[in-house]
């Protein structure tokens, strides 16, 4: 609205002109080798988030094979159990994955035994078919169909279901045993690590092994190597 002046002319208002203001645009700076050793060394979360990062938008190669390393590092500062606790945390953490690996392997032999069933199941609606229309030849032909090759399965096929039920139990109460925060959320992958599969047959590490009249300098490998 415009202003009257004192002797009743009106006068315009003087519009009010607002700056431009600029935004800075943020320089990020260049990670150097010794920043990437000191988050490796650091063994924090927010130093892998910050490793993180850098994997996600950096483009020097080279740099980026330096913060894969002291990513891989500071995971295993981080995970490093540092009392008797943790080191029965991460104990449980190690069980719980081996038997959620049991359970896919309980459940893809499950549903090759259901499928093992449901043929046998239709084979012996045919069997029943052939007798009831061959009625001279029901005693020589019976015993072509197996039918406690159909009752092992169903019964095979119970007891894997049954075991898959008290892993999943099992790893339910295992999870509410783990109280450290930085093992309920650690990578499964990163337990490969940790030297705590007592399992491990030897037969694991034979295609590492070289021939007994290996006569290499040892590049082939550890156990291969004359000292």
């Amino acid at each position: 609205m415009a202003k009257k002046a004192k002797n009743g002319t009106a006068v315009a208002k003087k519009p009010v002109v607002k700056k431009a203001t600029v935004k800075k645009t943020a320089v990020s700076k260049v990670p150097s080798l010794a920043d990437f050793q000191e988050l490796a060394h650091a063994g924090t979360k927010e130093a892998l988030e910050q490793l993180e990062r850098y994997l996600q938008t950096g483009t020097d190669p080279e740099l980026l094979a330096y913060a894969e390393r002291a990513f891989e590092e500071c995971q295993f500062f981080l995970y490093q159990p540092g009392n008797a606790k943790e080191e029965e945390d991460l104990i449980l953490r190690s069980l719980i994955d081996r038997r959620e690996r049991d359970i896919i392997d309980l459940a893809i032999e499950a549903d090759e035994i259901r499928l093992r069933v449901e043929n046998l199941t239709v084979e012996k609606k045919v069997h029943d078919k052939v007798l009831s229309g061959h009625a001279g030849k029901k005693k020589a032909w019976a015993p072509f169909w197996m039918g406690e090759f159909l009752d092992m399965s169903k019964e095979e096929l119970r007891e894997i279901t049954d075991e898959i039920e008290y892993d999943e139990a099992w790893i339910a109460e295992a999870w509410k045993m783990v109280k450290t925060e930085k093992y309920r959320t650690m990578p499964a992958s990163f337990l490969r690590y940790f030297d705590l599969d007592d399992e491990t047959s030897d037969d694991d590490y034979d295609e590492f092994d070289c021939d007994d009249d290996c006569d290499c300098d040892g590049s082939c490998g550890d156990e291969c190597a004359p000292f």
